[in-house]
């Protein structure tokens, strides 16, 4: 069993599943009474005298039971199916064969011609089309840009070379 994630007003609770990790974004009591319904939860009302934190309370026990019998996409699918807002939580090989991420165009191959080959690299987060998303470049080496950043922030070779000699910045090529 793994964990699945249940974000609550800006935290996450973790829940046990089989075999993967997913999320929920939780906003509101609405929200709790639709993951009620949503796990089939009828073992309690909402109307009942019992004061919201012990609700809250009986909801979350009832959803880490039938999370504990489903997978994080099982979850996930029928969550969207219901418009509820599950999200799997992968690791990167997961996410790297998952068929969604690349059918959308999220992974972007970027050259490292310093490498002598092409890495794929997570993109943009949402498809926006008025204002696409675009991958301009690698990511720099460590100290590719020291001189130029150190040179706009004045100081002259000799307080450059004070700060490489204390490991301070490093240069281009460097592996610190």
């Amino acid at each position: 069993m793994r964990t699945i994630a249940r974000t609550v007003i800006g935290f996450a609770l973790p829940f046990a599943c089989l075999m993967s990790t997913a999320a929920l974004a939780q906003r509101t009591t609405y929200d709790y009474r639709r993951q009620a319904d949503f796990a089939n939860i009828r073992t309690f009302a909402f109307r009942d005298a019992a004061p919201p934190g012990e609700r809250t309370a009986r909801i979350r026990e009832a959803l880490e039971a039938y999370c504990a019998r489903h997978e994080a996409d099982e979850i996930y699918r029928a969550g969207q199916r219901q418009g509820l807002p599950w999200a799997p939580i992968r690791t990167q090989d997961e996410s790297l064969d998952d068929r969604h991420l690349h059918d959308r165009g999220f992974w972007v191959p970027v050259q490292h011609p310093e490498l002598g080959r092409e890495f794929l690299y997570a993109g943009g987060p949402f498809i926006m089309p008025a204002a696409p998303w675009r991958f301009a470049r690698r990511p720099p080496l460590l100290g590719e840009h020291t001189a130029e950043v150190l040179a706009e922030v004045g100081g002259g070779e000799g307080e450059r070379a004070g700060l490489r000699a204390a490991r301070v910045v490093g240069e281009a090529g460097s592996t610190r």
